[in-house]
C-alpha cells in the first residue's frame, strides 16, 4: 500500500472496503457539510452504505477505472479524493473530493487555482 505525505501529519492512501467503519465515521462527521455535492449513496448512514461505496470503487479500480483515496490526518480519516470517472481509452476523468468541516482550511486536499471545488 502506498501513502503520499500531504503535510507533517496528513497522508493520502487508498481507501479500501476494510476501511468501512472509519469511512462511515468520517461520513457521519461530514454528511451535512458534503451532501449538496455528492450522491445520496455516498452519504448513507450506517456501515453498509459506506462499505458498498468502497466495494464499488475497489471493483472499479480492479477494472482500471474509478478509484478512491482517503486523507488521514493524525491517524484519523478526515476526507478523501475520488476518481468518479476514469477512462484512459476515452481520455476522460472526473475527480471529486471531500473533507469534514474540522479538516477544512489545512491544505488537504489543495485546490487548483480557479477551481470551484468545495474541499
Amino acid at each position: 500500500m502506498f501513502a503520499i505525505s500531504l503535510s507533517p501529519t496528513a497522508e493520502l492512501r487508498p481507501l479500501e472496503p476494510w476501511h468501512a467503519v472509519e469511512f462511515a465515521d468520517n461520513i457521519d462527521r461530514a454528511r451535512e457539510h458534503i451532501r449538496p455535492w455528492v450522491g445520496p449513496s455516498f452519504v448513507s448512514e450506517g456501515v453498509d452504505g459506506p462499505r458498498a461505496t468502497l466495494t464499488r470503487y475497489a471493483e472499479g479500480a480492479a477494472r482500471d477505472g474509478i478509484r478512491i483515496f482517503g486523507i488521514w490526518d493524525g491517524g484519523v480519516l478526515v476526507g478523501g479524493v475520488m476518481f468518479v470517472e476514469f477512462s484512459a481509452a476515452s481520455g476522460t476523468c472526473e475527480v471529486g473530493c471531500w473533507v469534514e468541516p474540522a479538516a477544512e482550511g489545512r491544505g488537504a486536499p489543495a485546490r487548483p487555482p480557479g477551481s470551484s471545488s468545495h474541499c
